[in-house]
């Protein structure tokens, strides 16, 4: 089959059909393969893709990195054990599966759970509704290297 790259309807099926060569290659090699965004050109000449390959059965980096940051101290107000915590935003679930440390503006990466697609999110966004779940006031460090409670924000609705 030949695949126009200025075609959506091409571009689902080979999205799909490179998903499955690449599971196949991953299972058959013990690897966990994951083949990002794929970013097109206007004219349909090309297309590109970002791809990690780690061992299969390992976390990916960028969960190892924030466990890693959690682990001795309190960022943005979170806490290691707020990686397990399922919250709620615009009437999705998510879970905090990660971070990437060159982003500034959305540090987080967010699963959604009832998909399994992860995306940026915004810190603010996630402490407010992990704070909602926990029903507690954040966590900030007291310069101590211990962890102190801060008042929850006052909702006005």
């Amino acid at each position: 089959m030949t695949y126009q790259l200025n075609n959506k309807t091409d571009l689902r099926e080979l999205r799909k059909r490179l998903e499955q060569v690449v599971d196949e290659f991953a299972g058959e090699n013990d690897l966990q393969i994951n083949l990002g965004t794929f970013r097109f050109k206007q004219d349909g000449s090309s297309m590109t893709s970002k791809m990690t390959v780690e061992p299969a059965g390992q976390e990916p980096a960028e969960v190892r990195e924030l466990k890693g940051l959690l682990e001795s101290n309190s960022l943005w107000g979170l806490v290691k054990s707020d990686l397990d915590v399922e919250f709620e935003v615009g009437g999705k679930k998510f879970k905090i599966y990660g971070y990437n440390s060159r982003a500034r503006k959305r540090p987080l990466i967010v699963q959604e759970l009832s998909t399994g697609k992860t995306m940026r999110g915004s810190v603010d966004i996630i402490r407010n509704a992990l704070v909602k779940v926990r029903g507690t006031a954040l966590l900030e460090p007291d310069g101590k290297g211990g962890l102190v409670e801060r008042p929850a924000p006052v909702s006005l609705s």
